[in-house]
């Protein structure tokens, strides 16, 4: 199997985008602001966790090192 089918297969049994505990608190602190638009972006995100969408790559970086 080359890199590139062994890049495809992973994709589908590894998510791209995860839920993590950071983002949910990050979301639920701008909503209390009335500020809902990373809200809906990590919803569009979590909606499609396997695809690669640029504009959501910043849910699938690493926790800040709080």
């Amino acid at each position: 199997m080359n890199p590139k089918q062994r890049q495809t297969q992973v994709r589908q049994y590894n998510p791209h985008i995860v839920l993590r505990n950071y983002l949910a608190q990050q979301v639920i602190d701008r909503a209390e602001q009335d500020d809902f638009e990373m809200f809906h972006q990590l919803i569009g995100a979590l909606k499609k966790p396997y695809e690669y969408i640029k504009q959501y790559q910043k849910f699938s970086a690493p926790p800040p090192d709080w």
